[in-house]
Formats: structure tokens, C-alpha cells, sequence
């Protein structure tokens, strides 16, 4: 539950340029797959335009016992 996601965008050369991070607040069980969305506020020209490689996490969350 309240997992914690993380987006890190990196332009063509590799270099990191933006970062963005939002969480789910619904239980999620696990290897379940999700649909998300993350709300890049004010981001760089470059994820902007399209030019960018963006890799996602798992950064945080919470475990529930069975």
C-alpha cells in the first residue's frame, strides 16, 4: 500500500536532466501489475519535447501481513 513511484528522465547522451515521484494509495498485491500516472510539474524542455529516455522505480511503500 502507498507505493511510492519514481520517474528519472535522461537525455540522448545519458545524462540525467529530471526527476518526478508520486505514490499509489491503493493496496497493490505483488507482481500484480498496475496502470499510473505520474504529473511532471514544470518539466525540462528536453522530457518535454519527447528526447528523453525516462526509467522508472519502486522507491517506498508499505507491506501488509496475510
Amino acid at each position: 500500500s502507498n507505493v511510492t513511484i519514481e520517474a528519472e528522465f535522461f537525455d540522448t547522451a545519458g545524462n540525467f536532466v529530471d526527476e518526478a515521484q508520486d505514490y499509489m494509495r491503493s493496496n497493490i498485491a505483488g507482481g500484480a501489475k498496475e496502470h499510473f500516472k505520474i504529473k511532471v510539474k514544470s518539466p525540462a524542455t528536453t522530457v518535454s519535447a519527447g528526447e528523453t529516455k525516462m526509467e522508472l522505480k519502486i522507491s517506498g511503500g508499505h507491506t501488509m501481513p496475510f
